[in-house]
C-alpha cells in the first residue's frame, strides 16, 4: 500500500509541477513576448537535472564516505536518504540504499546488523547489477557470522549466475577453507587470480550505480589469500598477504583481523 500511495503522490506532484510551469509560461508569455513553452521547457530540464542530481551525484556522498573508512558519517547520510522525499517517490532506489547500509554494516565488522538490514531487500526486484553483489555479500556475511553455512553457498551459488569467474570466486575459496577442503579452496583461488580482471570497476542503470571499491578489494583479497595459506601451514605466504591487508590506510574488520594475526604470530 505504501508504494501505491507514493506513487500517486509522485503522479500528484509532477501534475501540479507541470500546471505551474504551464501557468507560469503563459503569465511570461503575455508580459514578455517569449514564445509559449519556452518556459516550461526549461522548467522541466531544471526539475529533471535536480532529480538526476539528487538520485546520483548526491547519492555518491555516503559512498565516498564509506571507501575512506569514515563508516558513521557514511550511515547517516544513508539513513537520511532512506527517508528523504526522492527516495519514497523513487522506490526502485530504495533496495540500493539499504544495501549500502549492509555494506557499512559489514565492513564495520557488525555482521548482525549487516544481516538485519539485507533481509529488508526483495531480491527478486533488486536491479540487476546488483543482484550478484547482494547475493555474494549475504554469502559473505553468513560466512564471517560463521552460521548457516549452507544457505551461505547456495546464495553463492545464485550470485554465480550473474558474477561467473569474479568476486564470487574470492568468496569460495573462503566457504571452503571452513568446511576444510582445501583443494577446492585452491582451485577457486587459482580461478580468481585468472580472471579478476573481469570485474567490472563501475555499472550502472536507471536505478542504481556499482561502483567497486579497490582499496576494500584488495584488503578483502588479501585477508582471504592469508586465511587460505594459514589453513595449508604456508605461514611465510600468510603473513606477506596480512601485512599487505593490515597496510590499508582505512579502518575495516578485516584489516583489524589481518593486524590480530600479525601480532599474534609476530
Amino acid at each position: 500500500m505504501k508504494k501505491v500511495a507514493y506513487a500517486i503522490a509522485g503522479l500528484l506532484i509532477g501534475i501540479l509541477i507541470t500546471f505551474l510551469l504551464i501557468l507560469i509560461d503563459t503569465i511570461v508569455a503575455i508580459n514578455t513576448g517569449i514564445p509559449f513553452g519556452l518556459v516550461t521547457f526549461i522548467g522541466v530540464l531544471a526539475v529533471w537535472g535536480f532529480l538526476i542530481w539528487e538520485l546520483y551525484f548526491n547519492s555518491m556522498k555516503p559512498i565516498k564516505l564509506m571507501f575512506q573508512g569514515e563508516y558513521d558519517r557514511a550511515l547517516a547520510l544513508l539513513h537520511k536518504k532512506l527517508k528523504s522525499i526522492f527516495v519514497r517517490l523513487h522506490i526502485e532506489s530504495r533496495d540500493g540504499i539499504i544495501y549500502n547500509i549492509a555494506n557499512v554494516y559489514h565492513r564495520m565488522g557488525r555482521f548482525e546488523d549487516a544481516s538485519e538490514w539485507l533481509e529488508k531487500i526483495e531480491p527478486r526486484k533488486l536491479d540487476l547489477i546488483l543482484k550478484g553483489p547482494y547475493y555474494g555479500l549475504s554469502a559473505l556475511n553468513l560466512l564471517m557470522l560463521k552460521v548457516d553455512l549452507n544457505e551461505a553457498e547456495r546464495y553463492l551459488e545464485i550470485a554465480s549466475t550473474f558474477e561467473k569467474f569474479t568476486l564470487i570466486n574470492l568468496i569460495y575459496v573462503y566457504f571452503y577453507v571452513l568446511i576444510n577442503n582445501f583443494t577446492n579452496a585452491g582451485e577457486k583461488l587459482q580461478e580468481y587470480l585468472e580472471n579478476k580482471e573481469n570485474i567490472k570497476n563501475f555499472s550502472i542503470s536507471f536505478n542504481a550505480i556499482l561502483i567497486r571499491d579497490k582499496e576494500f578489494l584488495s584488503v578483502l583479497e588479501n585477508f582471504i589469500y592469508g586465511t587460505y595459506y594459514q589453513a595449508i601451514n604456508d605461514r611465510d605466504r600468510a603473513r606477506e598477504c596480512f601485512e599487505k591487508a593490515y597496510s590499508s590506510p582505512y579502518d575495516s574488520y578485516y584489516q583489524a583481523k589481518a593486524g590480530e594475526w600479525l601480532r599474534a604470530n609476530d
